[in-house]
């Protein structure tokens, strides 16, 4: 029709300009990145060119080349193209590994680029994920290649005390089920051991006074160590987004009412927030009934993880203050950067949330996001003591016996937000807060499990 010929001329007109803006190394690089951007969104086998030249330019800022790689992968192309596209992207993910590199500026140049050529790995591979299924007919995920990274105290060049990391590409299969609107939503398996998993931290871990301030946690071990064993789940790969909330908040009622949009900052991939936890116990209401619907009696069952299943989710098998080791850069997630922990460097404060997956990192399970962004809910009741936990994993609903009131009633958060200093991202920081209350660094993520009861 009319107006998609004047669309396509106006795209060819726009083409050329925006391919030059993308080479000049003069332009400041947000003029550069926003012109990768616009290139995405016209497509076509000219711009898939520039994109690809700027990914695999070594001279090209990381950050730039990261922004490339994003955009390669957000093209709306053919299949042989996007053999193509994921092809580069996994090269570049793993042909410029950081090994034990402490040096801030091959950091700088090479670390950005593997965060996007990931992100856009695992962008590409939510268009064709299979179906997750409990049972032994479940077909197998599909392996993608994505990245996590590990750090340890070293000196700089210049002999200053900092760290160094390492980079490892995770080789994870990924599900997904079928929200309404055709919005995926990314699983990983979370699989069961024959050992128990060690979950708190451990006496000297920096961070741990955090709860000073607090009245009930005085004379408690609030990260006291435990043992759980549990069985395999699947959980979400990232926070609920604004997308996928609107898409079950449209479904049917179940048992109160919930908003469309209730998030503060606004953005339809930026996870969901401003939603209270009996708000998160409805939405897994109604995309339960919708999967029992589209499903039937292989419908898997959406919850609020326990606690011991979002810590041991997070930990990935690590037994250190985060994933990715001992330290946590604001390059690598979001927190608020101006506080820094262990040897880690001041760095941004964002003042908000970012898009869920978008530091392109994952832990070696596949999960991203599990430190910073947002808070996140779990189904246990808050108890300031780890004496009488389940020891296998599931939910701790009995309120502890020395609350009364409110407290009594408050449920567990974990993971820290954007709002937080790293110590209170840590993988063992708990945190609590009223279930009938919104905020706006608090939302949730969920957990798959096998149909049965609530």
């Amino acid at each position: 029709d009319v107006d998609r010929a004047s669309r396509q001329e106006l795209h060819q007109r726009a083409r050329k300009p925006l391919t030059a803006v993308l080479a000049d190394g003069q332009r400041p690089l947000a003029e550069r990145q926003a012109a990768a951007d616009a290139l995405a969104g016209i497509g076509g086998e000219a711009a898939a060119e520039a994109l690809i030249g700027v990914v695999s330019n070594a001279n090209a800022t990381g950050d730039l080349r990261r922004r490339a790689a994003e955009a390669l992968a957000r093209m709306v192309v053919e299949k042989p193209m996007a053999q193509r596209h994921w092809a580069l992207l996994e090269r570049s993910l793993r042909a410029e590994a950081l090994v034990h590199q402490s040096d801030p500026e091959r950091i700088a140049a090479v670390l950005p680029l593997l965060q996007g050529a990931s992100r856009g790995l695992q962008s590409l591979a939510a268009r064709e994920l299979p179906l997750w299924r409990w049972g032994p007919d479940r077909p197998d995920g599909r392996v993608v290649p994505m990245l996590s990274l590990t750090c340890q105290a070293a000196r700089d060049y210049a002999g200053n005390p900092g760290f160094a990391i390492n980079t490892n590409v995770v080789e994870r299969p990924v599900w997904h089920l079928p929200l309404p609107g055709g919005v995926p939503l990314e699983l990983v398996a979370i699989p069961a051991a024959e050992q128990p998993w060690l979950l708190g931290s451990p006496a000297n871990e920096a961070g741990r006074r955090a709860y000073a301030h607090a009245p009930e946690c005085e004379g408690n071990d609030v990260e006291a160590q435990r043992w759980v064993q549990l069985q395999e789940f699947a959980m979400a790969r990232y926070p609920i987004t604004q997308a996928q909330w609107r898409l079950g908040a449209q479904l049917e009622r179940e048992n109160r009412d919930i908003a469309l949009d209730p998030a503060s900052a606004k953005g339809e991939e930026c996870p969901v927030e401003t939603v209270s936890w009996h708000d998160a116990v409805e939405w897994c209401a109604r995309l339960n009934r919708h999967l029992w619907r589209e499903m039937g009696e292989d419908a898997p069952r959406l919850a609020l993880p326990s606690e011991s299943q979002w810590e041991i989710a997070c930990r990935a098998g690590t037994t250190t203050p985060f994933h990715c080791g001992a330290t946590i850069d604001a390059a690598w997630a979001n927190f608020q950067g101006t506080y820094t922990y262990g040897w880690g460097k001041e760095g941004a404060f964002l003042n908000g949330p970012s898009p869920v997956g978008a530091y392109g990192l994952v832990n070696s399970w596949g999960l991203a996001d599990m430190h910073g962004n947002v808070w996140e809910w779990c189904a246990d009741l808050w108890h300031p003591a780890a004496e009488g936990a389940p020891s296998d994993g599931s939910a701790w609903l009995q309120a502890d016996r020395d609350f009364k009131g409110a407290l009594a009633a408050n449920r567990l958060l974990r993971g820290g937000s954007w709002f937080n200093s790293p110590r209170n991202c840590r993988s063992a920081f708990r945190r609590h807060g009223n279930p009938g209350n919104v905020y706006s660094n608090v939302g949730f993520r969920v957990v798959c499990l096998p149909q049965g009861p609530a």
